[in-house]
Formats: structure tokens, C-alpha cells, sequence
């Protein structure tokens, strides 16, 4: 019996278990906890998941606590309370999850990742691993806009590109409310960075000035943040979070004033703008 399978399905269904869940999110939970077992490769599945926009932050914590029953000694006197943390841990995020899709989609999402492992080639990982997590968001609509006719209707392009990016925004929203905690994983900084890097390049693509003004922002504070050029502070996320909220406000075509949000967007710019 593989006891580190065991000890993270068991995390996962006492944090699913706080949770009041419906029939279909019981479904995905059980979905989850069988891939956490059939995994030929648990850590490297988990390490797929990782760039899944749903699934990141839970699977980050997962990969973590794999990490630390590989190479920790545990202290077995006090491992109730460590499971008891590990699963208290996962709530917020297995509750994210729960909210942001379906068992269809959920099962898609764990097919892919199986399939991208299979076909994955150990002589050009590094290639591989950064070509899969840009296909994940938004390189499928850079791949639409090279490889097909220019006559082809670019409204899809853009109402998936508008999808993509207020889907993301509802799980960053989150993101930055631990951030300001001071609750959040390194890896995922370099995650939403490289995200919002690929948002900013499609949306100056299809003449967004404002959205994409916004976006680089958020793109740029992360990128200073993750080389620690700038402190986390309750200005810089109210910052950020106003970006988003202008960027929402216009895709969503929302008839409200967001001129408060702009000036706090703009004022973010500013000081991001000196210290490149």
C-alpha cells in the first residue's frame, strides 16, 4: 500500500468533508481521489496539475505535502496534528475548485494530463514543460490566430480570449487576498505571471489598449515581486486588484463609473514604471 497516496486522499476527503457539497461536487472529489490512486506517476501528475488554472494552488499544496513526506523525518508522535494542518490547509482551495467546475470538465482536465505524461519525452523536458503550461491558458488562441485563414471570424477569438481572462481573474481575485496575507506559494507567482504575460500579448493583439494597459500592470508587479524589487502592501494589492476590476468592468461592458478604479490602477503604473 503506497501510504503517501493514502495520507493525501485522506487529506482530501477530510477538507471535502467541511465542505456542504452538492452531488456533482461529490463527484469531483471522487474523481480527484482516483487519480490520486491510478496516478502511474502521483508526484508528476500532481506537477501537471500545477498548471491547470482550477487546479493550481490546490496542487501546489498537494506537490508540497508530497515533498515534505519524502524528505522530511517524520516525527510519528505528532503526525495526527500534521495531517490535521495539511488537511485544514486544502479547504479554500478544494472549495475553489469545487466552484469553478464541473465533473465533464474536471474529468477532461485529468485525461489531458494523462495524456501529456504519455507523451512526454525525457530528453526534452525543460521544452516540453514550458510549452504545455503556455498551451494551458491561452496558446491555443495564439495558434487559431497563425495557422488559420484571416477570413475566419476573429469575434470567436476574442469572446474566448474574454472568457479566459475574467475565469482567471475570479481564481487571481483569491490569489491576491492571500497574497496580502502573506499565504501564498512562490511557484505561484511565476504561474500568474507567465498567465497575464500571455493576456497582455493577446489583448494588444486585438487592439485593447486599456485592457492591455491593465493587464501589464498586474503583469509587471508580479514579475517585480517575484524578483522582491517591491514589498507586498495593502497599497500594492488594492493596486492590482483595481486593474482587474477595470478589466472586468470592460469586457463585461458593465454601464458603471470606474474612474476611482483607474485612478488607483494608474497610480500602481506609476510606481511599478520606477523601478524597471
Amino acid at each position: 500500500m503506497d501510504l503517501i497516496r493514502q495520507y493525501i486522499a485522506q487529506c482530501v476527503s477530510i477538507a471535502a468533508n467541511s465542505l456542504r457539497l452538492t452531488t456533482q461536487q461529490i463527484e469531483i472529489i471522487a474523481l480527484l481521489k482516483e487519480e490520486i490512486f491510478s496516478a502511474p506517476d502521483l508526484k508528476e501528475s500532481i506537477k501537471e496539475m500545477k498548471k491547470v488554472t482550477e487546479l493550481s494552488t490546490l496542487a501546489i499544496k498537494l506537490y508540497n505535502i508530497i515533498d515534505y513526506l519524502e524528505k522530511s523525518t517524520i516525527d510519528f508522535l505528532k503526525l495526527s496534528d500534521l495531517f490535521r494542518e495539511h488537511s485544514r490547509n486544502l479547504i479554500r482551495d478544494i472549495s475553489n475548485l469545487l466552484e469553478s467546475t464541473n465533473p465533464t470538465n474536471f474529468k477532461a482536465t485529468i485525461e489531458n494530463i494523462r495524456n501529456t505524461l504519455a507523451n512526454e519525452t525525457k530528453t526534452d523536458k525543460k521544452n516540453i514543460f514550458i510549452t504545455l503550461d503556455i498551451e494551458n491558458e491561452t496558446e491555443k488562441i495564439k495558434e487559431k490566430m497563425i495557422l488559420d485563414d484571416d477570413n475566419e471570424d476573429e469575434e470567436i477569438l476574442i469572446q474566448e480570449f474574454e472568457t479566459n481572462v475574467i475565469g482567471s481573474i475570479k481564481i487571481f481575485d483569491e490569489f491576491l487576498e492571500r497574497m496580502g496575507k502573506g499565504t501564498f506559494e512562490y511557484e505561484e507567482l511565476s504561474y500568474y505571471t507567465n498567465l497575464f504575460s500571455n493576456y497582455f500579448t493577446s489583448s494588444k493583439r486585438f487592439g485593447f489598449d486599456l485592457i492591455s494597459n491593465m493587464l501589464l500592470t498586474v503583469k509587471s508587479s508580479l514579475e517585480l515581486i517575484k524578483n522582491k524589487k517591491i514589498n507586498i502592501d495593502k497599497n500594492l494589492v488594492i493596486g492590482m486588484r483595481a486593474c482587474l476590476i477595470v478589466v472586468v468592468a470592460i469586457l463585461r461592458k458593465k454601464d458603471v463609473d470606474i474612474s476611482n478604479f483607474l485612478k488607483k490602477a494608474e497610480l500602481l503604473s506609476k510606481i511599478i514604471s520606477k523601478k524597471y
